[in-house]
């Protein structure tokens, strides 16, 4: 970031800087799909500002329903953005950010009866060098660099319905 957003002008945006970090974050209260924030400075002296968010919660409040175009991405992006702008007078810029983390995701559907069956035979597969790993409603294979997910979004739509 340029330029550079010091300690006082971080604290009156609204961070904070949990103990024992170096970071100041400004995190979503529950339920809010603002974007959370990360500022940190490293050695070289050079501020970034970090922005995690899931396109679809930004738009519609859940991540339920996924995009389905690339017009759907950019709208998405864009909501994201002026989020951040209209928390921190931050002008952000997805287009041109720096993208360290993306999730893929892709719905199969397969009617509720059928869906325990289909993930219990999904949990005796084996990925090389993955580590398999039981979820209450399906399993994850996991390494150093990529994490592969199977599992019912009923589930855990119905799950976060009932706890909102």
């Amino acid at each position: 970031m340029h330029p550079r957003l010091f300690d006082r002008e971080l604290i009156n945006l609204g961070a904070e800087r949990p103990k024992g970090k170096t970071a100041y974050v400004i995190n979503p209260a529950k339920g809010d799909t603002m974007p959370a924030l990360t500022w940190q400075v490293q050695p070289n002296g050079i501020q970034y500002l970090s922005a995690r968010f899931s396109l679809p919660r930004q738009r519609w409040g859940h991540n339920a329903r996924l995009p389905v175009s690339h017009a759907d991405i950019f709208a998405d992006l864009g909501i994201a953005a002026d989020a951040i702008y209209r928390a921190t007078g931050i002008v952000f810029n997805p287009l041109t950010a720096n993208v360290t983390d993306v999730h893929y995701a892709m719905d199969f559907e397969v009617g509720t009866n059928r869906t325990q069956p289909i993930l219990d035979r999904l949990e005796q597969r084996a990925l090389p060098k993955h580590k398999r790993i039981r979820l209450d409603h399906g399993v994850e294979f996991k390494q150093k660099q990529a994490t592969v997910q199977v599992y019912s979004k009923f589930v855990e739509v119905s799950k976060q319905i009932q706890l909102g």
